[in-house]
C-alpha cells in the first residue's frame, strides 16, 4: 500500500491514533502477499505500530493508561506455496520476515488461501 498510495501519510493519520491514549484499542490489520512478501510487506508500517506497542506497554506498565495496538498479520495466496511447507514452519518463516521488517511484537498470524 506504501508504495501504491505515496501521497497517504501513515504517520499523520494512523500514528496519532495509535499514539494516542484515549479511545478504543487499536488493531492494524497488515495483509501481505506470500508469493511476493518482500515486495508487499510494510516497512515503515511495522515499525511505527512496534514503536506504538512500544511506548504504550511502557506507560501501561507505570500505571498510566495505554493504548497498547495489536498488530495482526494475514498472509494471503499460501496455496501458491510449495505442498511440503507446513503451516507451523510458514508462521515461523513469517514471524522472522516480520520481525527483520520492524514488526518486532505481532499479537497474531493468519495464513489464508486464493479464492478461486
Amino acid at each position: 500500500m506504501e508504495n501504491l498510495l505515496p501521497n497517504f501519510d501513515f504517520d499523520y493519520k494512523i500514528g496519532r491514533k495509535l499514539s494516542s491514549s484515549s479511545g478504543t484499542r487499536s488493531t492494524v490489520l497488515m495483509v501481505v502477499d506470500a508469493s511476493n512478501f518482500d515486495g508487499f510487506f510494510p516497512k515503515r508500517v511495522a515499525k511505527l505500530v512496534s514503536t506504538s506497542i512500544d511506548e504504550s506497554y511502557a506507560s501501561w506498565k507505570q500505571g498510566k493508561f495505554g493504548n497498547v495496538p495489536r498488530a495482526i498479520h494475514v498472509v494471503t495466496m499460501t496455496d501458491l506455496l510449495p505442498s511440503s511447507l507446513s503451516p507451523t514452519r510458514l508462521e515461523h518463516w513469517v514471524r522472522q520476515e516480520a520481525r527483520e521488517g520492524g514488526a518486532n511484537k505481532l499479537t497474531s498470524i493468519y495464513l489464508s488461501v486464493s479464492i478461486a
